[in-house]
This record gives C-alpha cells, sequence and structure tokens, in this order.
C-alpha cells in the first residue's frame, strides 16, 4: 500500500459521505488494514488531509495549465475567460471526487484568508487566477458576475451527478453548461431593460400560511438542521425544540429522514404557492419569470430557518436521500419560455432555486437577509435571463 494509494481512498471513502466523517478507522476498515498500517505514511489524520489538499491542488492545476497558458496569450479579454470557464467545468465534470471535495472544502462562505490561500496554491503552480478580474466590467454590486458564474458551474456538476441516470458524454455535458451560462434564457434584452421592477415588487402580496398538520414539530426540525445541518442534526436536538419526547416524535415521523424530507416538501411547496400566486399578475413571460425569481427569493429570506436548512441541502444534495417536489420546476414550464423539454423545465426550476440560496447565503459581510437590497435579486434576474453575454451590458 502506497501513500498515494491512501489519498486516493480518502478521496473516495471520505467523499461518498461528504466529510461528515473522516475517521482514519473508517479508511482503514475500507483499504482492508490496521490504522498502525496509515500511521507507518501520515502521522495522524491532519496530515493526510493536507496531503490530499496537495494532491487536490496539483491534479487541478495539472489539468487546466494548458489551456490557461492558452487563455493569457489570446489578446480578447473575453475569449480569454471564457477558455477558462470551459477547462474548470471539464475538470468537475470528470472528477467526481474533487468536485465533492471542493465542494465541501471550497463552495460557501469562506473566511478572506482562506480565499487568498485559495489564489496562493494556484499562484505557486503558474496559475494567476488574478489575471482573469479585470472581465469583471459591469458596474459593482452584489452579486457579481464571476461568483454567478461558479456557482452555475457547481450547480451543473452537482445536477450531472445527482440527477443524470444514463450521463451523456462530457461533451454533451459541456455544451449543456456553456449554452446556459452564456446566453441564459435568451430573453428580449429590450424588453427586460424596459421593465419597471419597482411595480412588479409592489405587486407581490406577503401572505399567511394556515398551519399545516405537525406545524410545530417542523420548525422543530427546520431549526435543528439549520443549527446542526442534516446529518448532525439529532433527535434528541429536535425533542428538545420541541418538548416533545423522542418515543412521541417516533409516533409522527418515522426517522430522521423521513422529518428531513416533510420538512422539505413542506416548504418548498408553501414556496411555490406563493410563486404561482405571483406569477398570476401578469401576462408578459419576462415579467412572470422576474415575479417567480423574486417571490421565491422573498419567501426564503423571511424564513430564515428554512434558507439555512435549504443551503446544506442545495449543494449537498447528491448524499442526502430527499427528492425535490416537482412543483418547485413545473411552475416554469408554465411561463411562456419556450422551454426545449421537460428536463429543461426541470433544470430550470432547480437551477434557479439553487441560485436564490447562493444569493442569499453569500450576501456581503455584515448584511442580513432581510437588509438585502433589492437590486441584488435583480442582477441575479438578469443573469437568469440573459447569461453571461448580456449581465453586463
Amino acid at each position: 500500500m502506497t501513500k498515494q494509494e491512501i489519498i486516493d481512498a480518502a478521496f473516495k471513502v471520505w467523499g461518498r459521505d461528504f466529510y461528515q466523517s473522516t475517521s482514519l478507522a473508517k479508511l482503514a476498515r475500507t483499504l482492508g488494514v490496521s490504522k498502525p498500517a496509515l500511521y507507518r505514511h501520515f502521522k495522524n489524520k491532519q496530515s493526510l488531509l493536507e496531503a490530499m489538499y496537495d494532491h487536490f491542488f496539483n491534479e487541478y492545476a495539472d489539468f487546466i495549465k494548458p489551456q490557461y497558458d492558452q487563455a493569457i496569450l489570446t489578446q480578447d479579454t473575453r475569449e480569454s475567460f471564457l477558455i477558462m470557464i470551459r477547462i474548470i467545468s471539464e475538470y468537475y465534470l470528470r472528477h467526481r471526487d474533487a468536485f465533492i471535495f471542493s465542494l465541501v472544502k471550497f463552495y460557501g462562505p469562506l473566511p478572506l484568508s482562506v480565499q487568498k490561500n485559495i489564489t496562493h496554491q494556484f499562484l505557486v503552480r503558474g496559475i494567476d487566477l488574478r489575471r482573469f478580474s479585470q472581465f469583471e466590467q459591469e458596474p459593482s454590486g452584489y452579486p457579481s458576475l464571476i461568483q454567478l458564474i461558479f456557482a452555475t458551474l457547481a450547480f451543473m456538476a452537482e445536477y450531472f451527478y445527482k440527477s443524470l441516470e444514463a450521463a451523456p458524454s462530457v461533451e454533451a455535458l459541456l455544451g449543456w453548461t456553456q449554452e446556459s451560462m452564456f446566453w441564459g434564457l435568451g430573453l428580449d434584452e429590450r424588453v427586460l431593460d424596459a421593465l419597471d421592477y419597482e411595480k412588479l415588487e409592489a405587486l407581490i402580496i406577503p401572505r399567511e400560511y394556515e398551519a399545516v398538520e405537525d406545524e410545530a414539530l417542523l420548525k422543530a426540525v427546520a431549526g435543528a438542521v439549520a443549527e446542526a445541518g442534516p446529518w448532525k442534526a439529532s433527535i434528541d436536538m429536535i425533542a428538545r425544540r420541541s418538548g416533545l419526547s423522542k418515543s412521541s416524535l417516533y409516533s409522527h415521523f418515522k426517522n430522521k429522514e423521513d422529518m428531513l424530507n416533510r420538512l422539505l416538501i413542506t416548504e418548498l411547496d408553501r414556496m411555490m404557492g406563493y410563486v404561482e400566486e405571483s406569477i398570476l399578475r401578469s401576462e408578459v413571460s419576462e415579467e412572470r419569470l422576474y415575479l417567480a425569481v423574486f417571490s421565491a427569493a422573498d419567501y426564503l429570506r423571511s424564513r430564515l430557518e428554512i434558507l439555512l436548512a435549504a443551503n446544506w441541502i442545495r449543494y449537498r444534495r447528491q448524499n442526502l436521500h430527499t427528492e425535490i417536489p416537482p412543483r418547485l420546476w413545473q411552475v416554469f414550464s408554465d411561463l411562456g419560455l419556450n422551454l426545449s423539454s421537460p428536463e429543461g423545465a426541470e433544470r430550470l426550476g432547480l437551477g434557479i432555486f439553487f441560485l436564490i440560496v447562493h444569493t442569499l447565503m453569500r450576501r456581503p459581510e455584515g448584511l442580513s437577509c432581510s437588509e438585502m437590497p433589492k437590486t441584488a435579486i435583480r442582477r441575479l434576474f438578469r443573469f437568469i435571463a440573459l447569461g453571461l453575454e448580456g449581465f453586463s451590458r
């Protein structure tokens, strides 16, 4: 057993559970060796994790370096940036273990020190990602174009690995990713420029939902999941929050997984009821799409515990035995957007949900959801509608 074989196994074994457990005992059992055998190569778990970081950056840099060299020789700034997007897309679509590792370790809110370290790791390997920051020529604001691009990349790869039973070729996935990112929904930019956002936002009337059965219990589940994540949210935590005994909880739910599913289905169903009611206020496709995006964002930012739970679900859904209710994407089939297939409506619905949660969760430091400016939702909507090509115009 070599040092590299241990590293490769760690990516697969721990990645399978999204690094919720990174015990050396589990790794040793999978490899069929004793823990002392691992200690002959690594003095502890932390040294193994550090070796995994080095391996990740080395493999990633080796893969994209040839295209990076081509990109920096390209005179056209936009084309240079697109070359990098294509090769990064391809890397994650070809390397599932690396994708999950980066999703868990690097995706989500990161301290500035960690962001600088990631940049440094690429820099010492001959790749200066700072060269492409000049691409962002649109007026300053949140969310940034680069942030939305990489959030879209993460969603596309996640959807690819989770949802497609018969996976298409990497080339087909690259075409699909690029089309979605570069052109958005291909809506008429002149119509978008003429939209009266304030008038549309005023059409959305907050509504109070009647309490469903087990309302208090679901709220306790949401609080526990928001606090600790779906894996570490224990039955004891939920019992403590609800004021019920564990035996009483099991009279309402089969198990913790059943609780999470009920929470997800109930809240998304409520959110989509709010969305469906909102889009009835216009006959124009572009306006209806904005009403759908804004009302979904409005619902989530008014239910912080649900937003926090959704944040776990959105980028670790591969490992959660939860199914997104079809209602989340069926509504987009009725917007008159000329989607090419039912699968296109599904991707759109899930993608918009992913980007909304991402935008709310990655808001500027010190800014609460209630303080999030409406311009942030408008920028997100413009990216969804026009993609990279129309976002900055």
